[in-house]
This record gives C-alpha cells, structure tokens and sequence, in this order.
C-alpha cells in the first residue's frame, strides 16, 4: 500500500532531481560561456596583434622606401660637384645626423675608395671598402638594400646603397647608408616603443630566419627559422597562430 511517508520520500526525491538538473544545467551554461568568451577574447587578441604587426610592416616599408628616396635625392645632389670634397662631407653628415636613420654613411669612387664618411672616425679617405663587394647579389650600378651580414670590423649590418650617376649618365660612385643592428637603429626607434603593457614583445626575422632585431640584444643573430610562426612566414603565409 502506498503510504504518506513513501510520497513525501518520492516527493524530496523529485526535487532533488530538479535541483540537481538546474545545478548541472547551470554549471554547464556557465563553462560554455565562459570557453565562449575566452575563444572570443583569444581571437579578438590574435585579431589585434595581427593588424598590430602588419601596421608595423607597413611603418618599416615605408620607412625603407622614404630611406631610399632620399638616397636617391641625395646621390642626384652630389653627382654634379662630386670633385668637391666639402660637399660630399656635407651631404654625408647631413643624411647621418637627419633622423637617426643611419648608423654611418659612406661615400666611394668607383673602385669602392672611401671618399668620404660620417662619423669621420670611420676611416681615411683613400682606404678601400671591400665589404661592399663581398655582399650577395650585391651590384654597385644599382640602388641596393642587403640582407644583414657581418663587415670587417665585426658589426653586423644592413646597407641601403645608391649609384652616383652624373648627368651625361657617368658612373661616378656609391652613397651608402649603413644601419648597425647590435647598436642603437631605426628599428629599435619604431619597433621597441611597444604599446601593450603585457610583456608582449615585437621581434623581426630577415628572410633567412635570422632575428635582426630583438628587445633582448643577445637574441639578435640567432636562428628563428625552427619557430613554428616564422617557419610559416618563411614559407610567404600569414595570419596569426596561439
């Protein structure tokens, strides 16, 4: 027979039930929310440093081409007076003192003889550049950019470069911008004022996978191309990965 006590027993029972089902129903919810929103923020933070990045890229580019440009003006200035010592100092000064853009800027005769330089504590006029000759695909005739590498005094360096050619078209010379990768450079300047106080960090590989610049100096020069972001760059992808 069924009794009171066992309808009161079925009755705690059916609520215990239910409560367990809102209890579970409602822990379920909240994890799902809670992975939804973590998915949602890691994307939205992937989102922002890809477009961070590419901004960056973007600064850099243009920086190399404004670089280049006034190479370009300046090789055109000194083509016609390239006899006249006191200007070819000038305009080398000037282009190392404008902007911290170059770390040195050199001056040569056709058979790569320093004319002039700035700082002047590079060298005497008169003494060979080898350097310039030993770089790959390196050709004097043409504006050049190279790939970072190692001179004679040990510093490792990119040089942006630019024919002197005067106006009947005579090759005269080389103007050479030289930017020193373990010292203070342009790419410290735009790419170490980082704007997350996260101890995020922006680092550049070159196209072999060599890091050029880091905010940790002992990690410039190393082999990046193992990384699994880097290896995908390498290999002309983008996008982001965690």
């Amino acid at each position: 027979m069924f009794s009171l006590r066992n309808f009161i027993k079925l009755k705690y029972l059916f609520i215990l039930v239910i409560a367990l089902a809102f209890v579970l129903s409602t822990l379920i919810s909240v994890y799902s929310n809670y992975k939804g929103n973590m998915k949602l923020m890691q994307e939205q933070t992937l989102e922002n440093n890809r477009v961070y990045a590419l901004k960056l890229a973007e600064t850099v580019d243009k920086f190399i081409v404004n670089s280049t440009n006034t190479m370009r003006y300046s090789a055109a200035e000194i083509a016609y007076d390239f006899e006249n010592i006191n200007k070819l100092q000038e305009v080398a000064n000037r282009l190392y003192l404008q902007g911290d853009t170059f770390s040195s800027v050199l001056i040569v005769d056709v058979e790569e003889n320093l004319l002039v330089n700035a700082p002047q504590t590079l060298g005497e006029a008169g003494k060979n550049i080898p350097f310039l000759k030993e770089l790959k695909n390196y050709d004097k005739y043409k504006p050049f950019i190279s790939n970072p590498f190692i001179s004679p005094t040990g510093r490792k360096l990119i040089v942006i470069s630019m024919p002197i050619y005067d106006e009947q078209g005579a090759f005269k010379g080389v103007l050479s911008g030289n930017i020193y990768l373990y010292e203070s450079n342009i790419f410290e300047s735009i790419l170490g004022q980082h704007p997350y106080e996260n101890g995020s960090y922006v680092y550049v590989v070159d196209t072999r996978g060599k890091i050029i610049y880091h905010p940790n100096k002992a990690r410039l020069g190393a082999d990046a191309s193992e990384n699994e972001v880097v290896a995908r760059l390498l290999n002309e992808k983008h996008g982001a990965l965690t």
